[in-house]
């Protein structure tokens, strides 16, 4: 199986950050399967309807299906729907998804690193 490239470059995702907290093992878990190309961690074709729709609503350039694009003009009417419902006629300042990033610090050499 292939895998789309690690945008994360192997550092943990914030939307699992509670999991991990409650069990540090899955990280571990999850990085071994990963290497192990084991199919429980990989994208099925679900996964992939959901990142192709996902990103047709942020407005990038892809091609859905007709169902998939039945899918997301649906989801688009529903969340103009709720916009309308919570704002009424208040003009609304949308945000796009930003991914932001959590680097851990740069290791600093111990004397045992020196030797």
């Amino acid at each position: 199986m292939t895998y789309h490239s690690d945008e994360r470059r192997g550092l943990p995702s914030a939307s699992s950050w509670q999991r991990y907290e409650q069990c540090p093992g899955s990280w571990r878990l999850e990085q071994k399967a990963k290497e192990l190309d084991q199919l429980a961690c990989g994208p099925t074709q679900w996964t992939e309807r959901g990142t192709r729709i996902h990103a047709w609503l942020a407005g990038e350039p892809v091609e859905l299906s007709d169902e998939e694009r039945e899918s997301a003009e649906f989801l688009k009417e529903r969340a103009e729907g709720q916009i309308k419902r919570i704002f009424g006629d208040q003009p609304v300042t949308r945000l796009v998804e930003k991914r932001l990033w959590l680097k851990p610090p740069a290791r600093s050499k111990t004397a045992k690193d020196q030797s």
